[in-house]
């Protein structure tokens, strides 16, 4: 068995949000995040009738550790929002927008693994 254990890495990576590919710094137009890989063994899974099940508190768990950083992200205010936890938090549990959900769906999916490549996202 060949494991490529040198690309495997707890640091997170930069996305366009609106291409959903990696890119290697953020620009100045646009919606850019850093998300890093949830580790397997802070994940809490359960299985019920053969189905994985995650909790809405472990899903914004994921979210908040999984979103390192962001650039373009503002507020009504048209002034950038900070990424902190509290920031993130407030927006998992309240944000009605279609984007937010969209953003935290893909942060999440990415963070888990669940999404790999801009292929895997387009099937979803």
């Amino acid at each position: 068995m060949q494991i490529s254990y040198e690309e495997l890495s707890y640091d997170g990576k930069w996305y366009n949000f609106k291409t959903k590919e990696i890119i290697e710094a953020p620009g100045e137009d646009g919606v850019f995040l850093k998300i890093r890989p949830r580790p397997a063994s802070k994940s809490n899974v359960i299985y019920r009738n053969g189905e994985m099940v995650l909790s809405g508190e472990d899903s914004k768990k994921d979210f908040t550790y999984c979103l390192e950083s962001w650039k373009g992200v503002t507020g009504s205010d048209d002034k950038a929002l900070p990424c902190t936890d509290e920031v993130k938090g407030v927006l998992f549990d309240l944000s009605e927008d279609p984007q937010v959900k969209e953003l935290a769906g893909f942060v999440v999916g990415i963070g888990r693994g669940v999404y790999t490549t801009k292929g895997d996202l387009e099937k979803n």
